[in-house]
């Protein structure tokens, strides 16, 4: 496959506040700095959130290496930001990626 499709990232992020502010306020941040981004999805999970992100369009090959970058360079700093309140290091799991054909 040599198309572009759109992707969906799924995220758990855990050691961050869950209410509702927390989530408005990390939502606004994501839809600031990842470019290509079509919908960001964050939903409070067992004391966790669990964050869905649409990407427009990678190649089949891109979504292996843009996963890692989203975690270091995105999800990471912005996570550590809102860690503060909830007064832990935050951890972020990767769940699963997919492309929507």
């Amino acid at each position: 496959m040599t198309g572009k499709l759109p992707w969906i990232f799924r995220f758990l992020l855990s050691g961050t506040d869950c209410d509702d502010l927390t989530r408005q306020e990390l939502r606004d941040e994501l839809r600031t700095l990842i470019p290509g981004l079509v919908d960001v999805n964050i939903l409070p999970v067992n004391r966790a959130l669990q964050i869905d992100i649409e990407m427009a369009a990678l190649s089949h090959y891109d979504w292996e290496a843009y996963e890692p970058y989203l975690i270091d360079h995105i999800l990471g700093p912005t996570a550590r930001r809102f860690s503060g309140r909830a007064g832990g290091e935050p951890e972020i799991t990767p769940l699963r990626a997919r492309s929507r054909r």
